[in-house]
């Protein structure tokens, strides 16, 4: 359980930071093109966290 829980707040502080710094670079960037990688990147880590833990759900459910 605290493993879980330690690994969940690692992830969500990572992906906190990961925004931070995505809407530093795009208020810095004037070209629509880095601006669009760096919302990707962000967005791609958010739905990969996202699906990580529902397959991690899954396992403990199946696995009671």
């Amino acid at each position: 359980f605290y493993i879980i829980t330690g690994l969940h707040a690692a992830h969500l502080i990572a992906g906190i930071i990961a925004l931070a710094i995505a809407l530093a670079v795009i208020r810095n960037l004037k070209r629509v093109e880095l601006r669009q990688i760096t919302v990707d990147a962000t967005a791609w880590y958010w739905h990969a966290m996202g699906l990580a833990w529902m397959v991690l759900f899954a396992v403990l459910v199946i696995g009671q």
